[in-house]
């Protein structure tokens, strides 16, 4: 009888244990930027770009990193698309780079350039997901907005619109 009693006591005290155990912190998507990009391809109707991106953890916990998705749009429109299935370990409050390759089609390109020729600020926004360790599977979105203004060429700066 004892026995079954010392076993009951172990369990109980193991349950409390459990639930006492400290929760990881919610997972906060990383904040995502253009570092480089560059063509790496390109045929009559699809180029294909290599981008440099920054990931920057705002997490107290390092962040694996093991695959994304993004599109790139210019002055509202569509541009470009891509993905990776990279690893990277972004470390606890800090930053990052991986490259991931991204297509864009002929018919894109000559809508930017014919939108491009009179503007005179060029807006940009980076969208997409980013799956890593821990996080749901259905990744942490991200959306990183800016402008450039044209119209000084000595003063062309890029401005980040949240």
């Amino acid at each position: 009888m004892s026995s079954l009693v010392a076993r009951v006591c172990v369990c109980v005290v193991l349950a409390l244990a459990g639930c006492g155990a400290p929760e990881r912190a919610q997972i906060l998507p990383p904040q995502v930027s253009i570092a480089a990009m560059r063509i790496v391809g390109a045929n009559l109707l699809e180029q294909e770009f290599e981008l440099t991106l920054r990931l920057t953890d705002p997490n107290t916990f390092d962040l694996d990193v093991d695959g994304m998705r993004f599109r790139l749009r210019l002055n509202e429109r569509d541009f470009l698309e891509g993905q990776s299935n990279r690893a990277v370990r972004v470390p606890r409050l800090g930053e990052a780079q991986t490259t991931a390759r991204g297509r864009t089609t002929l018919l894109d390109v000559m809508q930017q350039t014919m939108a491009l020729a009179d503007a005179t600020e060029f807006r940009y926004a980076l969208e997409g997901v980013v799956f890593a360790a821990g996080a749901p599977p259905s990744g942490l979105s991200f959306t990183k907005r800016g402008e450039l203004n044209l119209a000084s060429p000595r003063d062309q700066r890029f401005k980040p619109l949240r």
